[in-house]
């Protein structure tokens, strides 16, 4: 429960299980920046410390784990890597060994369907400016 008044920053995703180091591998650190990126904020405690820094007063913060389904590897891999701007940069050889070393780390979220299910953890954060509060 959020405090009256207070508002919350996006839900920040940690999501750090083998795609990322699999696709620099290949395509080189470039790749680990671009599927990294929109998952960097999942260290909780550096998060308040933005919030903090920012100036916001009586930080409270609400985790959330979850699972992310999918039907299978491939079919996450082919959604982070087309989803972001490394698609594009990836050459015909280097998506099939993305996808076979993907496959590998990630066997133990697989079930006996084929069906992936990866951990998520989500940071609901919110916080308040001392003088920009209205009353509703």
């Amino acid at each position: 429960m959020l405090p009256p008044g207070s508002r919350s920053t996006p839900v920040v995703l940690t999501f750090s299980i083998g795609l990322p180091k699999d696709a620099a591998r290949h395509a080189g650190p470039k790749a680990l920046k671009l599927l990294s990126t929109y998952w960097a904020a999942g260290d909780l405690g550096g998060l308040i410390g933005l919030l903090t820094d920012a100036g916001l007063h009586e930080v409270v913060t609400v985790t959330r784990e979850g699972t992310a389904k999918f039907a299978s590897i491939d079919q996450m891999v082919i959604t982070e890597v087309e989803s972001t701007p490394l698609f594009d940069m990836l050459t015909p050889e280097m998506y099939p060994d993305i996808l076979v070393d993907s496959r590998e780390v990630l066997r133990p979220f697989v079930k006996y369907n084929g069906e992936a299910f990866l951990p998520l953890v989500g940071h609901i954060v919110a916080g308040h400016r001392p003088g920009l509060m209205t009353a509703p």
